[in-house]
């Protein structure tokens, strides 16, 4: 591949990716995103270890006042600023919608 070829394909590449960011806006489908979340399942008959404990609420051994995970959002809202950030909705076994503000690449 020539030096001109090269940049021609790179061009492209930059091209294509600029776009599939730009189609993120608003609300996106959480599957574009992974799989895991429309996979998930948390059965009745898992143990208080085994759960995905909603975070924010008390963890002693999934005691009373802890919320477990149940299930996720369809779709997520991704709002348009330098990181990206995404409102991601998860459904607890409190029966309430819980609201995250997911920044992705950010560290704990």
């Amino acid at each position: 591949m020539d030096a001109s070829s090269f940049q021609r394909a790179s061009r492209d590449l930059l091209k294509t990716h600029k776009e599939a960011l730009r189609a993120q806006r608003g609300q996106v489908e959480l599957m574009r995103f992974t799989d895991w979340f429309s996979k998930f399942s948390n059965s009745p008959g898992m143990s208080s270890r085994e759960r995905l404990l909603l975070p924010g609420t008390p963890a002693i051994d999934g005691g009373e006042g802890t919320v477990a995970v149940v299930g996720f959002g369809q779709t997520v809202d991704v709002f348009m600023s330098k990181q990206r950030p995404k409102k991601l909705l998860v459904y607890g076994d409190d029966f309430g919608a819980h609201v995250f503000l997911v920044k992705v690449g950010s560290k704990p």
